[in-house]
């Protein structure tokens, strides 16, 4: 899945039943994290809030409190209203934000110039600042792409890392697999044109000079149907 920016200004009214006597920064951080659950769900986790308390607020009443928040970005906003012998009081915070992100996160080390295979990368969720636009494909199609630098096993993978290679290079020798019903053959052939995965190209037989065209399905492999 991916991440998309939307730039939805939320504003959270937290009505509160009755007056509660005393105010804590506890109740309050408890309060915001119930609203802003109840609102975006597992789609966002509050990383901090920093309000501060006069030391008289314990004698004051808490009224309301309202949340101001763009949705993916990793700000935020809490006005805190009291209530004071003095009358109404507001008091403003901030919230830092860490919201879900699906990214493609490496599963094993990979070494500058070597391929990129399906099974090394696996798409998690992480809770990030801000979602990273990474740019890798899913499945398949990361076979077209090697390593720019080392990479470690563990780290968000970018397109930035990765270089764009054919599976297959024009002149170079290529495996050709043959397959029609339960007949299967193999052989060696001479690849015409350069292709990425799921491309079809032609591909010259070794055996017979024949030009066939088959779909690339893997590193210097060719199906031809």
């Amino acid at each position: 899945m991916k991440c998309y920016l939307k730039l939805l200004t939320y504003v959270v009214n937290l009505l509160l039943i009755g007056i509660s006597f005393g105010v804590s920064y506890e109740e309050i951080e408890s309060r915001v994290k119930e609203k802003v659950r109840n609102e975006f769900g597992s789609s966002v986790k509050i990383e901090n809030l920093k309000v501060f308390l006069p030391k008289d607020a314990k004698s004051w009443h808490l009224r309301n409190i309202e949340i101001r928040l763009k949705e993916k970005l990793p700000k935020g906003t809490v006005a805190i209203i009291l209530e004071t012998p003095k009358g109404i009081k507001k008091i403003s915070g901030t919230l830092s934000l860490l919201w879900a992100c699906d990214v493609p996160v490496l599963v094993d080390t990979v070494r500058k110039g070597e391929r990129i295979y399906p099974w090394q990368v696996s798409f998690e969720r992480k809770y990030l600042k801000t979602c990273p636009r990474t740019g890798v494909p899913e499945g398949n199609e990361v076979l077209n792409y090697v390593a720019l630098r080392d990479l470690k096993k563990g780290e968000i993978l970018k397109l930035s890392y990765l270089r764009r290679v054919p599976l297959v290079k024009r002149g170079e020798r290529v495996s050709v697999i043959f397959r029609s019903g339960s007949i299967e053959i193999s052989f060696y052939g001479e690849a015409l044109q350069n292709g990425y995965i799921g491309d079809r190209i032609r591909v010259k037989s070794l055996n017979s000079g024949k030009i066939l065209i088959g779909e690339v399905v893997s590193e210097g492999t060719v199906l031809v149907k």
